[in-house]
Formats: C-alpha cells, sequence, structure tokens
C-alpha cells in the first residue's frame, strides 16, 4: 500500500502493461480491471499511450543529455549519465515507462483506496 496523504492508504493495481517497439507500436499488451472494458472499446489503446509516452521518454532523454553536457562541462568527466525510467503520479494513475535499445515497457497502475485499514 502507498500513502498518499492525511492517513489516506491507497493500493496499486496494474491495470496496463504494454511491450513497445522503436516506432512506437505495441508489440505485446495485457489488460485488468477497468482497462479491459476499455481496451475491448479501443482496440489500439496500448499503442495510442505508447505514443505519448514515447514522447514523453524522448523529452526526458533530451533533458538528460542537456544535463550531461552541462555536468561534464562543469566535472570534466567522460562518463555520460543515462535515463533509466520516466514515473508520472496523477492523482488516479502512476505512469511508469522504461526504455531499454529498442523497445520499452510502460505500466498504468491505478490507485484503489483501501476501505479497512488497520494501523500498526
Amino acid at each position: 500500500p502507498r500513502s498518499r496523504g492525511l492517513g489516506d492508504v491507497y493500493k496499486r493495481q496494474v491495470v496496463m502493461a504494454a511491450v513497445v517497439d522503436g516506432n512506437g507500436i505495441a508489440i505485446r499488451s495485457q489488460y485488468a480491471g477497468s482497462y479491459k472494458e476499455r481496451a475491448a472499446q479501443e482496440p489500439h489503446l496500448a499503442t495510442k499511450h505508447a505514443a505519448l509516452m514515447r514522447a514523453l521518454v524522448k523529452g526526458a532523454a533530451s533533458l538528460v543529455v542537456e544535463i550531461n553536457e552541462t555536468d561534464n562541462a562543469a566535472r570534466n568527466t567522460d562518463s555520460p549519465d543515462e535515463l533509466k525510467f520516466v514515473r508520472l503520479l496523477t492523482k488516479k494513475h502512476e505512469l511508469i515507462v522504461v526504455p531499454e535499445n529498442n523497445f520499452f515497457l510502460v505500466l498504468v497502475q491505478e490507485f484503489a483506496k483501501n476501505v479497512a485499514v488497520v494501523e500498526k
């Protein structure tokens, strides 16, 4: 469980997982919960999400390159940093994107508020 503030405890549920190729096309995807019904209505839901997340990853990677240039100039080092993953939190969802070579993994999690929480 994850606390989101002032005593509210939420449980995360993965509602979409997709493996995406370098062109932003979902080559494998799986849905659960509310996304399962939505995916039945929108057959290319994972590819739609992947295209948007691909743009986010490209922007984040560009930021890392910019930081490297500034950092390397200041410290005179040759070991550049690299983007490992992007995590985006909203009120209802957590999106995680993990880029790797010519593919990336996209996870979408929903937060569900636990009704009965026992504090220790």
